[in-house]
């Protein structure tokens, strides 16, 4: 139940206790590479919800309202991650994931990738947000001349990433 106190009359009240159903935070997912994909919501450092998908779409029913990290996750890419607030109506958030070492987000990993992670690691023009996440092709966290040569091997067809 709730209780409502009134400052001028002092009268309290008590309402009668409603189960809140929640709502439904859900959106369409992109990928090239087949596999499931791992959506979670995370609040205060925990995951407060986790679904595994298998299509391109995903629903997670009965959020509470508060605010939340949205993390889309799948073998071989590069985790995405969102920051949602889940209020009183549905939420949608729409999420495009690429694979490890497409840092141009085409939905290849080429020698074009090869060529902009050597700018990053050169310093003449340096990866941003996501790029950075899909350039750690080593995933130590960083984004260095390891990860170029990793995807210069993977783009030489020596030792594909995937």
């Amino acid at each position: 139940y709730s209780e409502h106190s009134c400052t001028i009359c002092v009268i309290n009240e008590k309402f009668d206790f409603v189960d809140f159903v929640g709502v439904t935070v859900s959106g369409q997912l992109t990928s090239t590479l087949a596999g499931d994909t791992t959506v979670e919501l995370i609040q205060n450092g925990e995951v407060a919800y986790r679904i595994t998908v298998s299509g391109s779409e995903y629903a997670i029913e009965g959020v509470v309202a508060g605010d939340y990290t949205l993390r889309v996750t799948k073998a071989n890419h590069a985790p995405m991650e969102f920051a949602i607030t889940v209020g009183d109506g549905a939420v949608t958030q729409d999420a495009t994931i690429c694979p490890v070492g497409d840092v141009s987000g085409d939905g290849v990993v080429n020698i074009k990738d090869f060529q902009r992670l050597l700018r990053h690691v050169n310093k003449t023009n340096p990866l941003t947000d996501y790029e950075l996440a899909c350039g750690d092709v080593t995933g130590d966290g960083v984004c260095n001349i390891k990860d170029f040569q990793r995807l210069l091997r993977h783009v030489n067809k020596t030792n594909p990433l995937f």
